[in-house]
C-alpha cells in the first residue's frame, strides 16, 4: 500500500493516539518554542501539536496526506499539501521548523534536511522529534510478534548517531539531542488487544503489513496468551529530540 493510502486509512482515529498515551513532555517541549514567530511544521498530519504552538506569528503546517490536512483545518492554520523533501516555501522563511514522529516516513531524508536548511532564517532552529528504535532501552512488543515490523523500521528509522551525521553532513550547526520522553506500558494476557497501536490501520507500522503478515502476528500473540495466561506484552518506547541551528556559514 501506499504512502498517501496508508494514511488515509489513518486518518480517521489518527488523534486516538493521544488520548491513549501520555505525550506531555512532548507537547512541553514544543510550548517552550513559543518566543518564535514563524513556525513551519512538517508532517503536520492532523494538526494536534499546533494546539501547543498557539503564539507564534505566523505557523504553516506541511502534509503530503489530504485527509489528514482536512483533519487539522479545524485548527485555522496555513496548510500545503506537500512532499517534505520538496518543500514549496521560500529561502529564508521560518525561525523554526520542527517534525514529530515523522521523520522515519521520509525516503530521502538528507534531501529533506536540506530543504529545511533553505528555508530556515540565519540562526533559525530545527527540532526533529522521534522514537530511537536503536535505542536499548526500546522495547516494543509489537517487534517480537511482528518481525516484519522491525525489519521494515531499522530500514526507515535512524539512531541518534546517524540522526546527528545527517545534520553535520547539511551545514547544521549546535546539534544536540535531549532524551525528551520515555512512554511505557505493559498490557496482561488479553487486554493487549484494547491496546489502539494493535489495530491494523492505527499505526503505520502494521499498515505496512498484508492481511496474512498481520493475522500470522495476532495468531501468534493468540497463542502465547494460551501459553500464558498473564503473559505481559511490554512497550517502552523512547522519544528524543535533536536540535540544530542553521548559522551564516550554511
Amino acid at each position: 500500500m501506499s504512502k498517501a493510502n496508508i494514511y488515509k486509512e489513518l486518518a480517521e482515529k489518527f488523534d486516538e493516539r493521544y488520548l491513549n498515551h501520555d505525550f506531555q513532555k512532548i507537547a512541553d517541549y514544543l510550548i517552550n518554542q513559543n518566543r518564535m514567530n514563524s513556525v513551519l511544521e512538517l508532517g503536520i498530519g492532523t494538526g494536534f501539536w499546533s494546539n501547543f504552538i498557539k503564539n507564534s506569528g505566523k505557523y504553516v503546517g506541511i502534509d503530503i496526506s489530504t485527509e489528514m490536512l482536512k483533519k487539522a483545518n479545524r485548527n485555522a492554520i496555513n496548510l500545503i499539501r506537500a512532499n517534505v523533501e520538496e518543500i514549496p516555501i521560500k529561502n529564508s522563511s521560518f525561525e523554526f521548523v520542527f517534525l514529530v514522529n515523522v521523520i522515519h516516513q521520509v525516503e530521502k531524508k538528507l534531501q529533506t534536511l536540506s530543504e529545511i536548511n533553505r528555508i530556515l532564517r540565519i540562526n533559525g532552529k530545527l527540532s526533529i522529534i522521534y522514537n530511537d528504535i536503536f535505542d536499548e532501552n526500546n522495547l516494543w512488543y509489537i517487534y517480537q510478534f511482528f518481525p516484519k515490523v522491525l525489519r521494515i523500521d531499522k530500514e526507515r528509522y535512524s539512531s541518534q548517531l546517524k540522526m546527528e551525521e545527517m545534520l553535520q553532513k547539511n551545514g547544521f550547526s549546535e546539534i544536540k539531542t535531549i532524551n525528551l520522553s520515555v512512554i511505557s506500558k505493559i498490557y496482561v494476557g488479553k487486554n493487549v488487544f484494547d491496546d489502539i497501536f494493535l489495530k491494523k490501520y492505527n499505526s503505520s507500522q502494521l499498515a505496512n503489513l498484508s492481511d496474512e503478515d498481520y493475522q500470522i502476528g495476532i495468531e501468534n500473540m493468540k497463542l502465547q496468551i494460551e501459553k500464558e495466561n498473564e503473559y505481559k506484552f511490554k512497550s517502552n518506547i523512547i522519544f528524543k529530540v535533536t536540535e540544530a541551528v542553521k548559522n551564516d556559514r550554511n
